[in-house]
This record gives structure tokens, C-alpha cells and sequence, in this order.
């Protein structure tokens, strides 16, 4: 909770996503949906893991967004064993790949001193 603001926004968007709306708009039926939504929120942690596959549309940046927000709804950021992972042929090809990747540092690559969380909360 304390890494995910607009959850109810998010929930209410979500209510006007029935399973057979998802399964009309991806092409993907509807059991297999169910069963891999079950399977993956089931098993804590997770991580979610895409090649090309996920960004090669015209919606490709939509689609990067909502693999991190899927990930902090279940509570998969920030703890091992989770986050979002994009394997690419070589780093940053698209941008800044390695978002949730790097644990050990802040966006921008400042580190977790005193100093440099603090730069960063004022630059936020």
C-alpha cells in the first residue's frame, strides 16, 4: 500500500472489464485467462518477464506500463523474487529498459544514501 496510490481509481476502471470483453479485445478465450490470472496470483512473489513480444503493437507503451502496475497491485515490486523483467538483445534498445530491474538504486540511477534519496524526493 505504501508504494501504490489509485488503486480505487483502478479497481472502478477495472469493473468495466468483464472476461468476456478482455477475451474479445486480446483474442485470447476467456478459460485461459481465468486460469492464468489464478495461477499467477496465486503464486507470491512473481515476476514478469517479456521479450519483444509485448512491445511490437501499436499499443506496445500501454503495455509496458500496465506489466509494473499489475506487479505493485499484487504487491510484486520492491522484493525478491518479483518485479517487472524485459529481455532485450542489448541494454536500453527501447529506452530504459531495466525499470524494476535495479533494486540498489532510484530512477535516474541516483543510490540509496541519505543524500541522494533525499535530492531525489525534492526533484519527485
Amino acid at each position: 500500500e505504501d508504494r501504490v496510490y489509485g488503486m480505487d481509481d483502478i479497481r472502478k476502471e477495472a469493473k468495466n472489464w468483464p472476461i468476456e470483453r478482455v477475451a474479445d479485445v486480446t483474442g485470447v478465450d476467456a478459460a485461459t485467462i481465468m486460469q492464468i490470472t489464478k495461477v499467477y496470483a496465486q503464486n507470491s512473489p512473481g515476476t514478469l518477464v517479456w521479450a519483444m513480444g509485448l512491445t511490437q503493437h501499436n499499443n506496445g507503451s500501454s503495455n509496458t506500463r500496465i506489466a509494473p502496475i499489475v506487479q505493485l497491485a499484487l504487491g510484486n515490486m520492491g522484493i525478491e523474487g518479483g518485479g517487472t523483467n524485459i529481455l532485450r538483445g542489448h541494454d536500453n534498445v527501447q529506452g530504459a529498459t531495466d525499470m524494476c530491474c535495479l533494486s540498489h538504486t532510484l530512477p535516474g540511477y541516483y543510490g540509496l544514501s541519505d543524500g541522494s534519496w533525499k535530492y531525489f524526493a525534492k526533484s519527485w
